[in-house]
């Protein structure tokens, strides 16, 4: 890209009255130059003067031309803008006084407001080495690179051939029903093979989470982990909730655990957690083209975001 015609233009706001004062000498200079030689050729004073304007054509149209050359039409035009606006608040100091007052206002809401998201951003997340987890999701190449999740296959892949990763777990969400406890009720579910809250360094306050025997595809386990939030809710924090079978969908799973307070998994909006292994038919499982999920990984302690390889 050229930057130097711009540069100039630039250049030229700051020297404006110089330029439209050569402008105009060279404008009278070439007119008085065509009618010295009207004159030379024995034409009156007055009609030298008018053939040479005839010739050299309209004064006027010629400048705007040339203008147009170093004019910054973006910052003319804002210039402008500014001038008449500080022109109408001039004419106007009521209006004007309530017009800062609500800028003012308004300004300083917007810094509060975003001063709060970037304190928040700025604290750690509700995880155990926050830092170290990361999310991966598989890519499809057509025309361009799409991402469209990792398949069960992809899973198994980068989980036996991982050298950055200490383990993964596949997790993704799903709304599912809620039965035979009084009013059926849609709840968010997130389907987690073992590792995840592992991962997530999350113990449950009553029961346990998911273990490797559960993630096995060919023999799905039906248990379930439920949040305290609906433990409470829907079950008056039972005690006698771990070994209940409860039916989603139109399944029953056994509870097995209740994870403590606040704890909605990664999607945030978690009641239930249901192994992987039952998130689709072994069939579907085993095809690589069935692409939708994510896979939380946890970075061994060597290594960094900056810095990793599969």
């Amino acid at each position: 890209m050229n930057f130097h015609p711009a540069w100039h233009r630039l250049i030229a706001l700051l020297r404006r009255q110089r330029l439209e004062r050569d402008l105009d000498e060279e404008v009278a200079f070439h007119l008085a130059m065509r009618e010295a030689d009207y004159r030379r050729g024995g034409a009156a004073p007055a009609d030298a003067r008018d053939a040479a304007r005839r010739r050299f054509g309209n004064v006027t149209y010629l400048k705007e031309q040339c203008r147009d050359m170093w004019t910054f039409h973006p910052l003319e035009t804002l210039s402008q803008d500014i001038r008449y606006a500080l022109r109408t608040l001039r004419r106007s100091p009521a209006f004007t006084l309530v017009a800062i007052f609500a800028l003012a206002v308004g300004i300083g809401s917007n810094t509060a407001i975003f001063s709060m998201l970037d304190a928040a951003r700025a604290r750690a997340l509700p995880y155990r080495d926050p830092g170290q987890l990361v999310e991966l999701w598989g890519n499809v190449q057509r025309t361009r690179v799409e991402r469209r999740g990792a398949s069960y296959p992809d899973f198994r892949d980068w989980r036996s051939r991982a050298n950055s990763f200490e383990e993964m777990a596949a997790f993704d969400s799903q709304l599912l029903t809620l039965n035979g406890v009084d009013e059926p009720e849609r709840i968010s579910s997130e389907f987690v093979s073992a590792p995840y809250f592992a991962l997530l360094g999350i113990q449950p306050v009553r029961g346990r989470t998911f273990s490797a025997a559960e993630d096995d595809v060919a023999k799905p386990a039906l248990v379930m982990v439920m949040s305290d939030g609906l433990w409470k809710r829907r079950f008056g924090s039972d005690p006698d909730i771990v070994g209940r079978a409860l039916r989603l969908n139109t399944r029953s799973y056994t509870v097995i655990g209740v994870m403590p307070p606040g704890f909605k998994g990664l999607s945030d909006t978690a009641d239930v957690w249901l192994p992987f292994a039952v998130y689709a038919p072994p069939a579907g499982m085993a095809e690589r083209g069935n692409r939708g999920f994510a896979v939380l990984a946890r970075l061994k302690p060597d290594v960094t975001n900056r810095r990793r390889t599969a």
